[in-house]
């Protein structure tokens, strides 16, 4: 729909505002989302309570924000004198727009996608029901077995059923898999049971299995995750640690394992159903090809995950942990802008997050692209209340942790910057972010002056194996600050091929105008040709 007024247009299915010249008025996601509302309803008192409703939904927010949308509105328009003649404000009640509204069916509006997959309507209820219900698929399931230790072992009695239980603990908080109930999954214990046997007691997927055994002052955990489909292993690795401080690290050992299996059973899944056509896939198993592919990041592979995303949300609207599938894959876009339009990308970041967030509000992935979400915009609002309640929703989500130390890392909090960063890599030692952490404890450390540590965990990051513009241009930095023109070169020359779109201010506009730390980097950036 096209709404035209004071010589400017308002088109709601392209989402822009325009003036008479069809110049676009940058406006952000939200101020926009507003002015669209109070012009479908023109001549008409909007009360707060349906401004709020409408526009945040079920999300917590300051009431304070909404002067700041208004103020945003009013200078779009070039209102900002009193009387406002555009938007007027009615103490304690809402706000209502003054200006006559002219509204056009635009000619040229695509015809609405349809879902990707719906269930015919002229079949009764209950075959729509089950249509649909095999459409969504279901949830991966495992079963958590309890981990076995011989009795003349030095190991504290028990600790092979904790382990497992802050596994199941830990995994419970992560909803992309159905997770079976330790009063059922440990009365499967002792060291000879199967996959098979798993799956014909319990109906899982998977099976994580573990046994632990002592070497001196050392404890060897040793964790195995089995598709109980084929019967093989899926991943299995080793963890040490110290004997006497074994109950202080549980928390770690099970949030590694927790990673591991997430990214792993998102692998394994995709793999299942590669031969099978993507408009064939459930929401599921689109979901876990989407997931697959964003783990490996670069641009194609956040594209196609997208693809997948898409599917997954237009099969089963509430599918939570898709909308923040897909909302990652348009903070990338925002991050890396070699594609696609900032202001939609910007939209529809907002839109997934709170979709996602609408779906299941405690899911910690929805709150965790809420943080981006907000940390992303032209909001005054802060992301940090949103990336913390995902860390404390599940304390072993590695992502949300780096997330957070990024937000931190640009401000005064530096110690917490430092534990979450820290946090990210301990849980996620061979994860995608971690170079992205990296980055953060590069940047902490050179703002509190200490410029070799920081040189050094730059230089990690500046090796990431994929096109990331945070980690290589925080290398880029750490080579040229240690004397290594060379390497610095080299980057800067890998980052402009990979985002030839990107320009200093992008890199820069995390950073306060007045911050020292600005100014020095972008010297940086500009003696490698980045402008």
């Amino acid at each position: 729909m096209l709404y035209r007024f004071d010589g400017y247009s308002l088109d709601s299915d392209r989402f822009i505002l325009t003036d008479e010249a069809g110049e676009t008025i940058p406006l952000e996601p939200r101020a926009l989302e507003l002015l669209l509302l109070l012009v479908r309803h023109a001549g008409k008192m909007v009360s707060k309570e349906t401004i709020f409703q409408e526009i945040w939904g079920r999300l917590h927010v300051s009431r304070s924000v909404l002067p700041f949308q208004v103020s945003a509105i009013r200078k779009a328009l070039c209102d900002t004198q009193k009387p406002y003649r555009t938007v007027e404000t009615v103490h304690g009640k809402g706000l209502r727009f003054l200006v006559q509204v002219q509204q056009f069916e635009d000619p040229d509006r695509p015809i609405p996608h349809a879902a990707i997959v719906a269930a015919d309507i002229s079949a009764p209820a209950g075959e729509r029901d089950q249509l649909q219900s095999s459409l969504i698929g279901k949830r991966p399931g495992i079963a958590v077995l309890p981990f076995t230790q011989r009795k003349e072992e030095d190991a504290p009695p028990g600790l092979g059923s904790a382990i497992a239980v802050d596994v199941i603990t830990a995994l419970s908080r992560q909803t992309s898999l159905r997770v079976t109930a330790r009063g059922s999954s440990f009365l499967l214990d002792g060291p000879n049971v199967s996959p098979l046997a798993v799956r014909s007691a319990l109906g899982t997927d998977y099976s994580l299995s573990g046994q632990i055994s002592s070497a001196g002052e050392k404890l060897h955990i040793y964790s195995e995750l089995a598709d109980t489909h084929g019967q093989h292993i899926v991943w299995a690795d080793t963890f040490e640690i110290d004997l006497r401080g074994v109950h202080q690290t549980r928390d770690m050992i099970a949030g590694q394992i927790v990673d591991h299996i997430q990214s792993e059973v998102s692998r394994a899944e995709a793999k299942r159903v590669r031969l099978h056509q993507p408009e064939s896939l459930t929401a599921w198993q689109a979901f876990h090809v989407g997931d697959a592919l964003l783990f490996r990041r670069g641009q194609d592979n956040i594209l196609r995950a997208r693809t997948y995303f898409e599917r997954s949300v237009a099969i089963d609207p509430d599918f939570a942990h898709a909308w923040a599938g897909l909302a990652h894959t348009y903070a990338f876009e925002l991050i890396h802008k070699p594609f696609g339009d900032n202001r939609l990308a910007n939209r529809m970041l907002m839109q997934c997050a709170e979709k996602a967030m609408r779906a299941d509000p405690h899911d910690p992935a929805a709150h965790m692209t809420m943080g981006r979400a907000v940390g992303m915009s032209d909001s005054r609002e802060s992301p940090e209340p949103w990336l913390d309640t995902a860390v404390k929703l599940a304390p072993s989500y590695a992502f949300a942790h780096q997330q957070l130390g990024l937000f931190l890392s640009t401000g005064d909090n530096r110690e917490k910057a430092t534990e979450h960063s820290n946090a990210s890599i301990l849980l996620s030692p061979l994860g995608p972010e971690r170079f992205s952490s990296y980055a953060n404890l590069a940047v902490i450390h050179f703002r509190s002056g200490d410029v070799p540590t920081a040189i050094e965990w730059g230089r990690k990051a500046g090796l990431v194996p994929y096109d990331d513009a945070y980690a290589l241009v925080t290398g880029l930095c750490a080579n040229h600050l240690g004397g290594d023109q060379e390497a610095a070169a080299g980057i800067a020359n890998r980052f402009k091929r990979a985002f030839p779109n990107m320009q200093q201010r992008d890199i820069l506009s995390i950073y306060d105008d007045e911050d020292d730390m600005r100014t020095a980097i972008g010297a940086i950036y500009s003696a490698y040709g980045i402008d």
